[in-house]
């Protein structure tokens, strides 16, 4: 494994992890969901061995939102403090434009995109801003997150909450960490909150619970995809069939749209890591 450190359009200096087969003119670019890294995602480096014996590599890009809190250096040598409690959704766009221009720096002719959880926002998020830029998309575990937010299944006080961002905000404490936990498990900041719930924002592009006529993001990206869920991942809106199919309907320029749901696998795949790994190999083998 190669570690690469490069620094973003906007001066932040992130790593990557590049999994190298003999020879490959192929790679996967991963970008992790919230808190993801290398330890709190297992199941990319079981993916990533699987694919190196087929002859494709793999590149998994830290974004700013890597791991819950962290530090991260910039151009200017100063230090600024983000993870998932801090970082701005539409940021992600400098993250993932790294990564992509970094694999075509190393001479892959074909780049394949696959995104866990928000990772997949963030994905469908580029690809809207930025197309033509790779052959084929993976979603893995893809959520609706502003549905999910305002679910009183998964976050019973999120009106409190957002009376407590804005309010912090208006006061100037944009960093200010809120008063409970997104889920039961992220402490955030007032900012990345308000970034992760406004429905006029970027984040907005798998709106499943709304569901709106068009995913204005989703439908322009014209590349095969391939969407995944665990039959036992807890981010579900109706039901995990038919989310995915909701959400491969509203593809309208996709010319190949592929879902599946895994058998008694969880939002990290536990103990299904192979399996997945295996499927993953055989869908890029037939779209690369």
């Amino acid at each position: 494994m190669k570690v690469i450190e490069e620094y973003t359009e906007d001066g932040l200096k992130l790593t990557g992890y590049l999994y190298e087969s003999r020879i490959s003119n192929t790679c996967v670019v991963f970008i992790h969901g919230m808190g993801g890294n290398l330890e709190y995602n297992p199941f990319a480096s079981i993916w990533a061995n699987l694919l190196n014996k087929e002859g494709i590599d793999f590149l998994f890009g830290y974004t700013r939102g890597h791991s819950e809190e962290n530090q991260i250096l910039t151009k200017n040598g100063n230090y600024i403090k983000c993870g998932t409690t801090y970082e701005v959704f539409e940021d992600s766009f400098y993250d993932v434009d790294l990564w992509v221009m970094t694999a075509k720096k190393l001479g892959y002719k074909k780049i394949i995109l696959l995104g866990h959880s928000l990772g997949c926002n963030k994905l469908i998020h580029y690809l809207y801003k930025k197309k033509n830029m790779v052959d084929a998309l993976i979603l893995a575990s893809p959520p609706d997150m502003i549905g999910l937010i305002k679910s009183d299944v998964y976050q019973k006080n999120y009106k409190e909450l957002i009376k407590e961002a804005e309010n912090n905000m208006k006061n100037g404490y944009p960093d200010q960490i809120l008063s409970s936990k997104l889920w039961e498990e992220y402490w955030i900041s007032s900012k990345t909150f308000l970034s992760y719930t406004n429905e006029q924002g970027e984040i907005n592009n798998l709106p499943v619970a709304a569901n709106p006529e068009h995913f204005k993001q989703l439908e322009t990206i014209d590349i095969p995809i391939l969407a995944f869920m665990g039959s036992e991942d807890d981010i579900v809106i109706r039901s995990i069939s038919d989310d995915l199919k909701l959400i491969q309907r509203k593809a309208l320029s996709c010319p190949s749209f592929e879902t599946h749901i895994f058998q008694n696998a969880n939002h990290l795949y536990e103990n299904c890591e192979e399996e997945i790994g295996l499927y993953l190999t055989n869908w890029i083998q037939k779209n690369r």
